[in-house]
């Protein structure tokens, strides 16, 4: 017989509400990065959403879908959370488990800066992807932080004798 998860409910201070299934991480099929992100477990499944490396405060909204098209709808959403951070350092769980396959991670302007200036998120070093990163913090106010950015990144590339953009560069590689 496998072992099955069980508490038993013999004493006032032992609430079922502090009872915890055992869980076990899911990763996603897919991840789309447009305004947000849309999450694929690639099948049904019920648990709760990790954030990664989440800093900053703001608010946090998760769309639930069994398709795209329904995690997609935020004004028809059947299910979702909302929640606010404040002065959030380190991964975010949900408290709340929910049946989903697809996620729409929606963050506000001040906590998707926070992650993409994060210095534990490892570096884009492809032109390709910088420049969706960088458009994605002009998007959030950051023109003045994307504006160096330009500089410094594509201008490098020239100084170091460029005449056309690389397919990878770290300004930090020397000789590259």
């Amino acid at each position: 017989m496998a072992n099955a998860a069980h508490w038993r409910f013999t004493a006032a201070d032992d609430p079922p509400s502090r009872y915890r299934l055992a869980t076990r991480e899911n990763p996603a099929v897919t991840v789309t990065r447009a305004d947000g992100a849309i999450v694929d477990f690639g099948q049904e499944t019920t648990g709760f959403v990790k954030l990664r490396n989440l800093t900053g405060s703001g608010k946090v909204t998760l769309y639930y879908g069994e398709s795209k098209e329904e995690a997609l709808s935020e004004q028809g959403a059947e299910t979702l959370d909302r929640f606010t951070l404040a002065g959030h350092r380190g991964d975010f769980v949900a408290p709340t488990s929910r049946a989903m396959r697809h996620v729409n991670i929606r963050l506000d302007a001040a906590v998707r800066r926070n992650v993409l200036t994060s210095a534990t998120a490892p570096p884009i070093t492809t032109p390709y992807m910088r420049f969706y990163e960088l458009a994605a913090l002009a998007e959030s106010g950051q023109q003045c932080y994307v504006t160096n950015q330009i500089k410094d990144y594509w201008g490098g590339m020239l100084r170091a004798g460029a005449t056309c953009f690389w397919e990878q560069y770290d300004p930090k590689v020397e000789g590259a």
